[in-house]
């Protein structure tokens, strides 16, 4: 428990985490234990050294690698129209009872977005500058001190391949715009 409180005292961590279980509450059955195990990884990761809270990427990626592995072990049913034998209509018709759809729908923009990221980014380098700038870090030095972080290195290479790639992905996205 008392591990467990190094995660909430990082806000926008909690916000990611609840953000994505959100995501996935209508796939699994219980997104309870989505969150606990979360929070079990992150709580472990964030009480080995008192820095780590500084590697954003890596936190959100522990609580990324659950998602996959909690939609196929707790995969929700498909619910299923069902009917009420002795219930009938004016005309005599059985009444059907169809449940309402409460599944959030997808947004196209946030689809094509994610399908043109998953394009840019050939490997983990560019996957992550993609998922930067697609959660709104603009800033290359910013970005380039979280690369030379996670992958180690010098900040100031990242910061100009950062530029380099920026480059790339207008190129390849120009037809397409």
């Amino acid at each position: 428990m008392e591990t467990s409180k190094l995660v909430f005292k990082q806000e926008w961590l909690v916000e990611y985490l609840y953000k994505i279980s959100g995501s996935i509450a209508d796939k699994v059955s219980d997104a309870t234990k989505f969150e606990e195990q979360c929070i079990k990884d992150l709580s472990s990761y964030l009480s080995q050294d008192r820095e780590n809270k500084n590697n954003r990427n890596y936190l959100r990626y522990l609580i990324q690698r659950n998602v996959p592995v909690f939609l196929e072990r707790y995969r929700r049913e498909k619910a299923v129209a069902f009917t009420i034998l002795d219930e009938l209509d004016d005309s005599g018709d059985l009444i059907t009872f169809e449940p309402r759809d409460e599944r959030p729908r997808i947004d196209a923009s946030d689809l094509i977005a994610k399908e043109m990221a998953a394009l840019l980014a050939q490997d983990d380098r560019d996957k992550m500058i993609v998922d930067m700038w697609a959660d709104g870090y603009t800033n290359d030095s910013e970005i380039s001190r979280a690369l030379a972080r996670s992958f180690g290195g010098n900040a100031n290479s990242y910061r100009r391949y950062i530029q380099r790639f920026r480059q790339s992905c207008q190129r390849k996205l120009a037809p397409a715009i």
